[in-house]
């Protein structure tokens, strides 16, 4: 069927914008430029060597035969000297080179005896013309200094990222790059991702992510990148871990939040439990061993640990909660907001009445006899009757069964540790090794007074737990002056898990509920229509291992700088759950109400709860999935330096995600024209990934995409020393996230919801027969054969053409105007178009964000700031 497409889009159409695109981009940049005599004419062969002050460690080159060089170095501040037979030699201090930059430093070399030194010193131009990328380099001064709020949590690196233009955040975990949609951003450290297989939640990564101490820098691209980049369709935020230097350095800290430093709030009677130390201690400096070794100019370590403690008393908790003569089937307090009774309704006199239409017949005295109570719902009683109703107005009033108990009491506590250990190391002047790794761990759990909210076994909050590691290895190559090459290896693990206190408390004989999978999980989840939620799911959560290589060589010839690469990601997402693996029930009043009156103006939950009548309910079996979407990428890119003031970026990246697969080939579809045998073969059954009968014979059950081809240009123009212009063009994909959930997996493992088709006229199953019989998946029973009418009357995915393989698509165009008004003041003004291929909805949204003029200035709006620039150049 064909979308309509928005007017917005239509628009979009007409002039295509940028967003920033990026797979596995290295923190490592280029210094480059052109070495020259007094009469401006190139010297080939000359030496550049650029030093890192900090750590002595020397990267060289040499100038080709018209007089350009390139240098690929990590972040840091260099000293850059030039030495050629006939000419004294020329020395360049503080020269900085941020995360992924691109410095232009022409070197003017003066006749005399290489035996003498000219020295120059002072700020280098801050507006380059070397690329034509929208970029915002947060340098290691900022991250060392500008403040971040502690709140609740251990300070998040991404929290820095909001000062860069272009970054819109929302919430805990919505961040867009850009102008284009949350979540389709992407993040790299030391060169490889540290995103998750999933759409990139900010508060998700921030785990991946180490210590603000184990960050140097880092930088936010938006726009007009080279070939080089790809796998997103936001932004990139690229990190750089920190180095040790040639200098022992340390610290320690502690962020302290505590309640007797704070004021008491307006209407607290008395100050709230606020606790809270945010700490930490880092390291750097020489390996050195006495009489061993001296690792000064050579080997370096950088480690890092920090943690978070917290104790926050609770806000108050206000629920619903049935009163002490509900237990005892007694509703005569029963009230509606009228403070009119409400009658309950005896389910099992129902039968048609006069009219045809189904009637039922009334408690009498609005009280339930005892002889009528479910067994099993007499072993949950004694569990809910804990809690007791402490607040509300008299018996026979509404407020007396409505929001009738409060806590004040329990606390939830969420602990945190990090740490990270960087080694570099120059085997040679031509070889050099680093190594960087990051673990964290967080926990969510009950403080020592029990959670807010209900008491435990009743309190239906979750627990959760995170795992994360990166690690990488990386390979600098100085094969020729002209030609480096990096090679990276590494990956990251994720591993979140959530799950009720009850989880794993062996229930079988407490409480067993008839025919689920497994009684002895968990606590049944029990919920109430007017009531609070009794107990909380079982164990569920996601692994998302990633482990990557890349490989970048670069190779400098005359005015030109070619740049050839590849990257793979072996992409996982390992799911696993059994949330109601020990079953759950919803009780509504429409089991005990007057059949077909939906308007609750009679009926009880909980008197249909007593009863037994459940109006839906399931259970499922455990879930573990191991997805693998493997990625690739091939780039070939140009910086052709046409002239001095004037760059051509060029160049064509290909890439593509393989269709994904299931390590066990757990896979199934739902397939629209697939005959089902269970309904006379109607069109629209299931069909199964892997070999042998009833299967597909193939691993996976979607044609690959491979029409990745994403062609980059960009120009950038120096007007004069202080502004430039750029602008760029470009086709790029974004990155292909894995299948969520469990529906692409029926057959394989069994998911069952069980509801009542008549709106509580019959329930859904009564609670002592335990729920209706189900078919058992080929994990459980071996007899069972993969059924294509398996999931029938539940609820199936179905995947459409190239849904799960085709990478979203941006195609981009970027203008805009830096200028330099003063030392350290810089102005741009930007113009972005694009077209993406995202959903309707999305669209919607990604085009309301185009109109925030802060953002995504229109093009009079350009026009006018510009002409101000324009003036002052040609002032000039």
């Amino acid at each position: 069927m064909a979308k309509r497409v928005p007017l917005c889009l239509r628009w979009l159409l007409t002039g295509l914008v940028a967003a920033a695109q990026l797979l596995a981009q290295g923190t490592s940049g280029n210094i480059t430029g052109r070495v020259l005599d007094p009469s401006g004419a190139a010297v080939p062969g000359a030496r550049i060597v650029a030093r890192n002050v900090a750590t002595g460690i020397e990267t060289a080159t040499a100038s080709t035969e018209t007089g350009d060089y390139n240098l690929v170095v990590y972040p840091g501040t260099y000293q850059v000297s030039a030495e050629a037979a006939g000419f004294k030699r020329f020395v360049r201090d503080d020269v900085i080179m941020t995360a992924a930059a691109t410095v232009r430093l022409d070197l003017m070399l003066e006749l005399g005896n290489v035996a003498e030194t000219i020295e120059v010193s002072g700020t280098l131009l801050t507006v380059q013309s070397e690329n034509a990328k929208i970029t915002t380099a947060v340098e290691n001064k900022f991250v060392d200094e500008l403040p971040l709020v502690v709140g609740g949590r251990m300070r998040n690196p991404y929290d820095l990222v909001k000062i860069a233009p272009q970054v819109m955040s929302s919430g805990a975990s919505e961040m867009a790059l850009g102008g284009a949609p949350s979540r389709s951003w992407n993040a790299t450290l030391d060169g490889l991702s540290i995103t998750t297989n999933r759409a990139a939640e900010r508060d998700e990564i921030s785990f991946m992510a180490p210590s603000l101490e184990a960050i140097t820098e880092f930088a936010v691209d938006t726009g007009g990148f080279k070939a080089e980049y790809g796998q997103a369709t936001g932004g990139v935020l690229t990190f750089s871990s920190r180095s040790g230097t040639n200098e022992f350095h340390g610290t320690a800290y502690n962020f302290l939040r505590n309640e007797k430093l704070d004021a008491r709030r307006f209407f607290e009677r008395e100050k709230s439990v606020y606790k809270q130390n945010n700490f930490g201690v880092a390291a750097g400096g020489p390996v050195r061993l006495p009489k061993l070794y001296d690792g000064r100019n050579r080997t370096f370590f950088y480690l890092t640990y920090e943690g978070f403690r917290n104790r926050v008393g609770a806000n108050a908790t206000i629920l619903s909660v049935p009163t002490p003569e509900m237990y005892e089937g007694d509703f005569t307090n029963w009230v509606d907001r009228n403070n009119q009774l409400l009658r309950i309704y005896d389910p099992a006199t129902t039968r048609p009445g006069p009219g045809g239409a189904q009637i039922r017949d009334p408690f009498p005295g609005n009280q339930i006899p005892k002889s009528r109570f479910s067994e099993f719902s007499r072993q949950l009683i004694p569990y809910g009757q804990v809690v007791k109703p402490n607040r509300g107005g008299q018996p026979g009033t509404f407020s007396y069964v409505t929001q009738n108990w409060i806590t004040s009491t329990g606390t939830i506590l969420e602990p945190q540790d990090k740490g990270s250990a960087k080694l570099d190391h120059m085997l040679t002047d031509k070889h050099r090794l680093s190594f960087f790794a990051n673990i964290t761990s967080y926990r969510r759990e009950a403080g020592p007074g029990g959670p807010p909210g209900l008491p435990v076994p009743l309190w239906s909050g979750e627990v959760q737990q995170f795992d994360t590691a990166s690690y990488r290895l990386t390979h600098d190559w100085v094969m020729s002056p002209t030609l480096v090459n990096q090679f990276i290896i590494g990956g990251n693990t994720f591993d979140k898990a959530s799950f009720s206190p009850n989880y794993g408390g062996n229930w079988k004989d407490k409480l067993c509920m008839k025919n689920v999978i497994d009684c002895n999980r968990n606590f049944p989840v029990v919920a109430f229509t007017e009531f609070a939620t009794w107990g909380g799911n079982a164990l569920n959560g996601t692994k998302q291992p990633m482990w990557s290589l890349k490989d970048d060589l670069s190779y400098t010839r005359g005015k030109h700088t070619f740049k050839f690469g590849f990257a793979y990601q072996n992409q996982r997402a390992n799911g696993y759950g059994e949330q109601w693996i020990s079953g759950g029930a919803n009780f509504s009043f429409l089991s005990t109400s007057v059949p077909g009156d939906t308007a609750f103006r009679s009926g009880s939950s909980f008197a249909s709860f007593l009863l037994g009548e459940a109006i839906g309910g399931g259970t499922e079996t455990v879930r573990e999935i191991e997805q693998i979407y493997p990625y690739y990428g091939f780039y070939a890119q140009d910086d052709w330096r046409l002239t001095p003031k004037l760059t051509i970026n060029i160049g064509v990246r290909y890439e593509f995600t393989r269709p994904p697969v299931e390590l066990e080939d757990k896979y199934s579809d739902f397939t629209p024209d697939r005959p089902n045998p269970a309904v006379n073969n109607y069109p629209g059954a299931l069909r199964f990934a892997g070999f042998g009968p009833g299967r597909e014979n193939r691993r996976s059950l979607l044609d690959g995409w491979y029409a990745g081809i994403g062609p980059r240009l960009g120009i950038a123009y120096a007007l004069n020393n202080k502004t430039t212009v750029r602008t760029a063009f470009g086709r790029s994909f974004g990155r292909v996230t894995v299948t969520q959930g469990s529906g692409h997996f029926a057959g394989f493992i069994g998911l069952w919801r069980f509801s009542s088709q008549d709106q509580g006229v019959t329930p859904a199953f009564r609670w002592d027969q335990g729920l209706p019989s189900y078919p058992l998946p080929v994990i459980l029973d071996p007899n069972a054969k993969l059924d294509p009418a398996f999931a029938n009357n539940q609820n199936v995915d179905h995947w459409q053409p190239y849904d799960a393989t085709r990478a979203p698509e941006t195609l981009y165009w970027t203008f805009s105007i830096q200028r330099e008004v003063a030392r350290n003041l810089r102005l741009r003004e930007a113009e972005r178009r694009q077209a993406a291929t995202i959903v309707e909805e999305e669209t919607e949204r990604f085009c309301a964000w185009l109109t925030e003029l802060d953002v995504l200035p229109t093009i009079a709006a350009l026009r006018r700031r510009a002409d101000a620039l324009v003036a002052a150049v040609l002032a000039e």
